[in-house]
């Protein structure tokens, strides 16, 4: 974008029928006794990507999306520490 900006785009099931995904996880802050907060972390069960795939609605052909990594590409970011379960690899940092 000129600007600098990037165009508003949305993940979406390719089927019409798969609209807007939401995340599988929730963060929040939870309020506790002597001013302290701690962070919690939930993850949905039951949320799975659509079986007609996913793509970047909006974007410039609406392009498809792969969203599921291989351990390959999953040992190639750090922070991953070789796990393709990118939630499971965020919730094991909180430990």
């Amino acid at each position: 974008m000129p600007n600098g900006d990037p165009q508003e785009t949305t993940l979406e099931g390719k089927d019409e029928s798969q609209k807007r995904m939401a995340s599988p996880l929730i963060l929040r802050p939870l309020a506790c006794a002597n001013n302290q907060a701690v962070g919690l972390a939930v993850v949905l069960s039951g949320t799975s990507l659509p079986p007609s795939g996913i793509i970047l609605s909006d974007a410039p052909g609406n392009p498809t999306v792969q969203a599921d990594l291989t351990p390959t590409e999953a040992s190639s970011i750090t922070p991953l520490g070789g796990n393709a379960d990118v939630l499971q690899a965020f919730l094991g940092k909180l430990k």
